[in-house]
C-alpha cells in the first residue's frame, strides 16, 4: 500500500530503519534508503510466523510503502526498552539479565523449520564481509558447514534494545534477522554483542554505564538462559569465530579488530 505522510518525529531508530506512531494502537518500521528490494515483505512473513509460535513477538500488519520507503506496520509496544532501563537503573541488572536469559531460552524451546535458515544468512554475510582473507573465509565457512543444525526459532540480533518491558511483561523486538537454526548460534551471537556491542546514539555517561554492567549482565544472562535450557562455554566458543567473522559484514568500525581477532580462530 502507498503512504504518503507519518505522524510526527520518529519514536527510535537504527542502523536499519526508523519506528514512527501510526494512528494510536500501531507503529510503522520505515526502512532506511538503500535496503534490498523485499526486505520489508520478508521480515512480514517472518514476523507472522514469530507472532503466531507464542515467543513474545509483537502481531503485525501490512506491508506499506512511504515517500519510496518501504515499511511495515506493527502492534504499538508501549513500554522501554530493557538497555534504557539498565541505563536508568543499573541496580536493576540482575533482574534484568535474568528475565533476558529466560526470554532466549524459551525462545529456542520452540522449532519453526518454515523460517529462513540462519545458516545461510550466516553464509551470505561471511561472503559479504571484506576484511577477511581467502584463506580465513574458508576457514570460517568450513567450520560453519561442520557445526551442528537444528530448527528452533533463532532472533539473530537478541540483545537488551530488542527486548521491551511494558505492563504486560516483555516483547521482543526486531525480527528481521530471525530464522531457524542452532540456538547456541543464537546466543554466541548475544554473548559477543553482551561482551563488545555499543549501542548507536548513546551518551559518554551511557556508555560508560553499559561497560560497567558488561560482565554481570553477560553472567547473569548465561545462569538464567542454562537454568532453562544447556548451553556449555565450548558450545558457544565453537560458534563464536563464525559469529564474528558474519558480523564484520555490518561495517562496525568500532568492532572490527576484535572481529577479526575472533574470526581468525576459525584457522586450524
Amino acid at each position: 500500500m502507498e503512504m504518503t505522510s507519518l505522524q510526527g518525529p520518529p519514536l527510535a531508530a537504527g542502523r536499519t530503519a526508523e519506528i514512527y506512531p501510526w494512528g494510536e494502537k500501531q507503529v510503522v518500521k520505515l526502512f532506511r534508503p538503500g535496503m534490498a528490494p523485499g526486505m520489508a515483505e520478508k521480515e512480514a512473513a517472518t514476523g507472522r510466523i514469530v507472532a503466531e509460535a507464542g515467543v513474545g513477538a509483537p502481531s503485525v500488519g501490512e506491508v506499506v510503502t512511504i515517500d519510496g520507503r518501504p515499511g511495515i506496520v506493527y502492534a504499538r509496544i508501549d513500554g522501554e526498552s530493557m538497555l534504557h532501563r539498565l541505563q536508568r537503573q543499573p541496580w536493576t541488572v540482575w533482574s534484568q539479565a535474568r528475565t533476558l536469559g529466560q526470554l532466549h531460552a524459551r525462545m529456542h524451546g520452540v522449532a519453526r523449520p518454515q523460517l529462513p535458515a540462519m545458516r545461510d544468512y550466516l553464509q551470505r554475510d561471511i561472503g559479504r564481509a571484506q576484511e577477511l582473507t581467502a584463506e580465513l573465509r574458508v576457514a570460517v565457512l568450513a567450520r560453519l558447514q561442520a557445526l551442528p543444525d537444528a530448527d528452533a526459532i533463532c532472533h539473530g540480533d537478541f540483545h537488551p534494545d530488542n527486548v521491551q518491558l511494558t505492563r504486560d511483561g516483555p516483547v521482543i523486538l526486531d525480527w528481521m534477522t530471525a530464522g531457524h537454526g542452532n540456538p547456541d548460534a543464537d546466543v554466541a551471537r548475544t554473548v559477543l554483542m553482551l561482551r563488545q556491542g555499543q549501542p548507536m546514539g548513546a551518551s559518554a555517561l551511557q556508555l560508560k554505564i553499559i561497560e560497567l554492567l558488561r560482565q554481570q549482565l553477560l553472567s547473569g544472562y548465561l545462569r538464567a538462559y542454562r537454568g532453562v535450557r544447556a548451553c556449555p562455554d565450548s558450545a558457544i566458543d565453537s560458534w563464536v569465530p563464525v559469529i564474528a567473522a558474519a558480523r564484520l559484514s555490518e561495517g562496525i568500525e568500532t568492532e572490527r579488530e576484535q572481529l577479526l581477532a575472533l574470526a581468525a580462530r576459525a584457522v586450524g
